[in-house]
């Protein structure tokens, strides 16, 4: 059996101005995963979220309860402007 995930991220409606904060691009992405896989994603992925986000895993109760937030855009490119490459961490765990 086989698992699809499904995301988009941006905009598809006209930007305001050209000095936005809008994303001025869309994307759709899917990702099929071997169900066997699933664990060692599973794990792999909430383990970048801890270590990305270490103030609020701090504060969970349960270690699961950081499924529950989403990291998106404005903290990736934070952590880019703080000299985190992101990137390369998310495609070695998705190489894997």
């Amino acid at each position: 059996m086989f698992f699809c995930y499904i995301d988009e991220a941006g905009c598809t409606g006209n930007l305001p101005d050209h000095n936005t904060d809008i994303q001025p691009v869309f994307v759709l992405c899917s990702l099929i995963v071997p169900e066997p896989s699933i664990t060692a994603l599973t794990r792999d992925f909430l383990a970048l979220k801890r270590q990305f986000n270490p103030t609020l895993a701090q504060s969970l109760d349960h270690d699961l309860d950081i499924v529950k937030y989403e990291m998106n855009n404005a903290d990736t490119h934070s952590l880019i402007r703080k000299g985190v490459f992101v990137t390369v961490v998310v495609f070695s765990i998705i190489s894997d």
